[in-house]
């Protein structure tokens, strides 16, 4: 795999053998329901929950171009592993970005920081003039069990004493927290993507940041690089589910084709390849791949494009971005059932990869980021019915 980035490819030396190490543990972080802790912290100390960020952050100053090649390359050996990575590394662009300042410079003093946050809050908030305590749990926090900081949105009054809330997000040390180890899905079971429980805890200006946050306008008080033009809306998010459904896509395919290498009929004896309706049932689920990822790798030049030269990015390119992800999302769980079903008898086995990729592919679909409901976001902006602040 090329790296693009010098220094990143400075920083990933070890890359293939991390990318080893990943796949090689992946049937323990799946039994598990988290990543192992060796394999964390070798992806912690390799810098890929920084792959965006500059070195003053200790940050390898990727673009996301390479964000996607290491993202995908970690998806094809542990899709756990993928969606950890690329989830890490908006989490750092996002606090880099619009973290409170004391924050910032408590978090990235150290390269080991690693935050980990969910909007899906049940979560209750007491006290007034500012001195708020939260209780309550967040859940589908990725991460959570390895991360440094945890945390998730909650609702504050609104500052101008309208009697409306507001959705702000929180982080706390890990060690102030209770991870609650529910989460027992159907695939990605080794992201780790538990609850945190919070009872009473303090809220402070230190700790609170504005996100979600509203696609920025120009102006804004956001720092001037390129990331920082990526972390708002819901983009991030979508980006990171389809970054991962290509690395499972791909590794599907990839299995397939070793599985019916020299595999025979059992009747005929003929090689299964050479069926007619096998070799070009195989050929357009490779032409798919390739227009999806094609288009994907496109959207992504595009985008860092755009926010290296103007920090910021049009409506139309985020629209954009939003439907690609969203498609990109729902086409690989299609390519990899359909290679499940090609695969026969062979795939069959709880044990095997493809029933592993099988139901890795079908856990992303069903995120608010990538779901097909995604459409009537989009499609609301597309007509005028919806402002585009939170594509």
């Amino acid at each position: 795999m090329k790296i693009l980035n010098h220094a990143l490819d400075n920083g990933l030396t070890c890359l293939e053998s991390l990318v080893a190490d990943a796949r090689a543990q992946c049937a323990q972080s799946e039994a598990q329901r988290k990543l192992c802790p060796d394999l964390h912290s070798q992806l912690r100390t390799a810098g890929l929950y920084r792959i965006l960020l500059p070195a003053e952050v200790h940050g390898l100053q990727g673009s996301l171009l390479d964000w996607y090649r290491v993202v995908s390359r970690f998806a094809a050996a542990d899709p756990s592993a993928g969606w950890c990575i690329a989830h890490g590394a908006i989490t750092s662009s996002i606090l880099y970005a619009i973290g409170n300042d004391t924050f910032r410079k408590t978090f990235f003093s150290s390269p080991h920081n690693v935050a980990a946050w969910s909007n899906l809050s049940r979560t209750s908030v007491t006290g007034k003039d500012g001195n708020w305590r939260v209780s309550g749990r967040w859940s589908f926090v990725t991460g959570c069990t390895n991360a440094s900081y945890v945390g998730g949105t909650v609702q504050l009054p609104a500052a101008n004493g309208s009697g409306k809330t507001r959705v702000v997000s929180v982080l706390f040390p890990r060690s102030k927290v209770t991870i609650d180890e529910c989460w027992n899905p159907v695939g990605l079971a080794g992201s780790g993507s538990h609850d945190v429980v919070v009872k009473n805890l303090p809220l402070s200006d230190r700790n609170i940041f504005v996100w979600p946050r509203p696609w920025r306008e120009q102006g804004s008080d956001l720092p001037d690089t390129p990331s920082s033009a990526l972390v708002c809306g819901t983009i991030p998010i979508s980006l990171c589910c389809a970054a991962t459904q290509l690395g499972i896509a791909r590794a599907a395919l990839d299995e397939l084709q070793h599985q019916l290498e020299g595999k025979k009929d059992k009747f005929s004896g003929r090689d299964v390849a050479q069926r007619p309706h096998v070799l070009s049932r195989v050929e357009s689920l490779h032409a798919e791949f390739f227009v999806l990822e094609t288009a994907f790798l496109s959207l992504l030049a595009q985008l860092w494009e755009s926010a290296v030269s103007s920090s910021d990015v049009p409506r139309d390119l985020r629209l954009n971005t939003r439907l690609g992800c969203v498609h990109t999302t729902q086409r690989c769980k299609d390519i990899v059932h359909a290679v499940f079903e090609l695969a026969g008898s062979a795939a069959l086995s709880n044990e095997g990869p493809l029933a592993k990729l099988f139901r890795d592919a079908s856990c992303l679909p069903s995120h608010v980021s990538a779901g097909l409901a995604s459409f009537e976001t989009t499609s609301g902006v597309r007509y005028g019915l919806d402002k585009p602040a939170w594509l």
